[in-house]
């Protein structure tokens, strides 16, 4: 089992939303007072959690090599098949809730650090 906290979660998700700011000095005198166009998900804007959300299930889903599938009976579950060393069936899940993610399989840490 391992556990993360994605730091900066929405800045990894595009926006949906049309938002555009007028520069401040934190971004530099040359561009103060010019016009920005928001491309990332930003804390605190409507649908940002939903656009993170919907960024990480497009990652799990269209990833061949990853192979989850979404849970039907609750859409931050995901879940492929594995199998343990000894050849025994098991699924590995990952778990979210917001930025943070709990993987639950069987891992082998001496093949990860050999």
């Amino acid at each position: 089992m391992e556990a993360a906290d994605i730091g900066n979660v929405h800045l990894n998700a595009p926006t949906n939303e049309k938002i555009v700011i007028t520069c401040g000095l934190e971004l530099g005198v040359q561009h103060e007072g010019r016009l920005a166009k928001i491309v990332r998900a930003q804390c605190g804007l409507k649908g940002s959690g939903q656009e993170w959300r919907s960024c990480l299930a497009k990652v799990l889903l269209d990833d061949e090599d990853l192979g989850f599938r979404m849970c039907k009976a609750d859409n931050d579950v995901w879940y492929r098949p594995a199998l343990k060393p000894d050849g025994t069936e098991c699924y590995e899940c990952i778990l979210v809730y917001t930025d943070d993610i709990l993987d639950i399989g069987h891992h082998d840490f001496a093949l990860c650090y050999s």
